[in-house]
């Protein structure tokens, strides 16, 4: 679909991008296609980056390119109230001194200590 509005509101199929190509995975002759139509050089060009006041980057791009973002956000969990769980950020290198705040590129380690409060034997699974 943002193909053909593409090529018909321009009338060629040079600049188009699309932010619903990852979309197109159900096959790999789909995904091919795609991906031959995404006008991403095979080159890559020399982009701008500044650093955000440790907030973030703006990139200033030389070309057409595609960027993944990855975002951590809350999620619902079911609470089991025979563990404790705790955890603690800070900088790496610098146990004593906690995170207040993250900043962009800097580096961060994280403790985490998870006990058995109850009775039972527990089994869970824990992501690191």
């Amino acid at each position: 679909m943002d193909l053909a509005d593409h090529l018909a509101t321009k009338g060629t199929h040079k600049n188009f991008l699309s932010s619903n190509f990852t979309l197109a995975l159900s096959s790999i002759n789909e995904a091919a296609l795609a991906f031959a139509f995404i006008d991403l050089p095979f080159k890559e060009e020399s982009h701008g980056f500044r650093s955000g006041e440790g907030r973030g980057v703006e990139i200033k791009a030389a070309s057409n390119m595609t960027i993944f973002l990855k975002e951590i956000q809350e999620a619902q969990t079911n609470i089991n109230k025979n563990m404790l769980l705790v955890h603690r950020y800070f900088e790496k290198d610098k146990t004593e001194r906690e995170v207040q705040e993250f900043l962009v590129n800097e580096v961060y380690a994280c403790q985490v200590i998870v006990t058995n409060i109850s009775n039972k034997s527990i089994s869970f699974q824990a992501l690191a």
